[in-house]
């Protein structure tokens, strides 16, 4: 089975580093205000997160897709492009070749990775 969103450990790093998720499509919510928390994933609206104890966003795939920059322009000026295909993720750039990439067996975990490797570069703008 492949995966679809970000786990909730995931989710809360990107809050950690200061990235607005205020726009993911769907949610994490904990309507238990006793005890363990016991998430159920929903589709991001405010009258899902009115009853909840605790809520977490939760990005899917094209939410991290739309966020990512689609193109970059590291210190040697020149500009390099997003390319996305089954197993990989890279930026590239026709004079420099490859910048960022990613590679791995599911898609939306190596573009949680980019997206971390981006905020960490300073790509992605966060509070």
């Amino acid at each position: 089975m492949s995966k679809h969103y970000l786990s909730i450990e995931q989710m809360q790093t990107l809050i950690d580093k200061g990235l607005d998720c205020s726009n993911a499509s769907h949610i994490y919510v904990d309507f238990n205000d006793q005890g363990d928390h016991e998430y159920e994933l929903m589709v991001n609206s405010k009258e899902v997160t009115m009853g909840a104890y605790k809520s977490i966003p939760c990005f899917d795939l094209q939410d991290i897709i739309e966020i990512l920059p689609k193109k970059i322009k590291p210190f040697c000026g020149e500009t390099y492009y997003l390319k996305i295909d089954k197993c990989n993720i890279y930026y590239e750039s026709f004079l420099y070749g490859t910048n960022i990439c990613k590679i791995g067996n599911i898609l939306i975990d190596i573009c949680y990775e980019t997206l971390i490797e981006l905020i960490d570069r300073g790509y992605i703008k966060t509070k």
